[in-house]
C-alpha cells in the first residue's frame, strides 16, 4: 500500500497524502520537499534530484554543506538551513536515544551509544568511556581528533581521566573513516600500552572498539579474545 501511495502522489499534493496516510508514507524526496515548502512534481523535481545527487540516500544528502545546497538553483539560504536543521535534529535524536542506554557492559552497548557521534566522520576521533563497577557510564571524554588515517592517544591522559572521576572500568573507542574497521599495528600497540597501564593503576580495561564510519561495522578487542 505504501508504494502505491508514494506513486499516486504525482497526481495529488504531498500535504493531502501526509494528512490521509501519515508522513511515514512519504519518500525521502517528498519529506525534504515538504520541509522546504515545494511540490517536487510541479516546480522542484530538479532541485530535489540535485539535493540527493540522483540517489535516494539520506546519508549522501545529509553531507551537503550550506554552500553546496545554495548553489542549487531555487535553493536559497532559508531553504538550505531548513534542510540542514532537519538533518541536525535527526542526529540529536539519535544521540538522545543512545544516552538512554544505562548498561554499557558489552561491546554492542558501547557501539550503540557512540555511533551517533562518529557516524559519517571524515577524520579519526577517539573517545574514552569511564564507568563504575556496574558498567554505568560516569563520563565519556573525546581524547583526540586526527587526520584521515590516524589519531593520537596519550596513555597518561587516559589514566588521568579515569582516576579523576574514580572510574573502575574504562573502554577506548575510535573510528576509521573508511569502511575497514580492522585494527592497524598502531592500534594493537596502543591497546597493549593502555592494558599495561591499567594493570598498574588497577583499572579494568574492558575493551578497545574500532568503528567504521562508512559501513557502521565495528571491531572489538574483547570479543576477539585480545583483551
Amino acid at each position: 500500500m505504501k508504494d502505491n501511495v508514494i506513486r499516486t502522489i504525482k497526481n495529488n499534493s504531498i500535504t493531502s497524502y501526509a494528512k490521509e496516510y501519515g508522513v511515514e508514507c512519504l519518500s525521502n524526496e517528498n519529506l525534504i520537499a515538504s520541509i522546504i515548502g515545494i511540490d517536487p512534481m510541479l516546480q522542484g523535481n530538479e532541485q530535489i534530484r540535485k539535493i540527493f545527487d540522483g540517489t535516494h540516500s539520506l546519508r549522501k544528502a545529509s553531507k551537503k554543506t550550506l554552500w553546496e545546497l545554495t548553489s542549487i538553483k531555487g535553493i536559497g539560504e532559508k531553504k538550505a538551513i531548513s534542510i540542514l536543521a532537519a538533518f541536525e535534529l535527526g542526529k540529536r535524536l539519535m544521540k538522545e536515544k543512545s544516552q538512554e542506554i544505562i548498561d554499557l557492559g558489552s561491546s554492542l552497548d558501547i557501539y550503540n551509544y557512540i555511533l551517533p557521534y562518529v557516524k559519517d566522520l571524515e577524520i579519526e576521533e577517539s573517545y574514552l568511556f569511564c564507568m563504575d563497577n556496574n558498567f554505568k557510564l560516569i563520563k565519556m571524554v573525546r581524547l583526540s581528533q586526527g587526520g584521515i588515517s590516524e589519531t593520537t592517544v596519550d596513555v597518561r591522559v587516559v589514566c588521568k581521566e579515569a582516576i579523576s572521576c574514580n572510574a573502575s572500568i574504562i573502554a577506548l573507542v575510535h573510528n576509521h573513516p573508511s569502511s575497514n574497521c580492522s585494527p592497524s599495528r598502531s592500534d594493537d600497540e596502543l591497546t597493549y600500552k593502555i592494558n599495561k597501564a591499567c594493570e598498574i593503576m588497577r583499572l579494568y580495561f574492558m575493551d578497545h572498539i574500532i568503528i567504521s564510519s562508512k559501513s557502521d561495522q565495528y571491531y572489538s578487542y574483547h570479543d576477539r579474545g585480545k583483551l
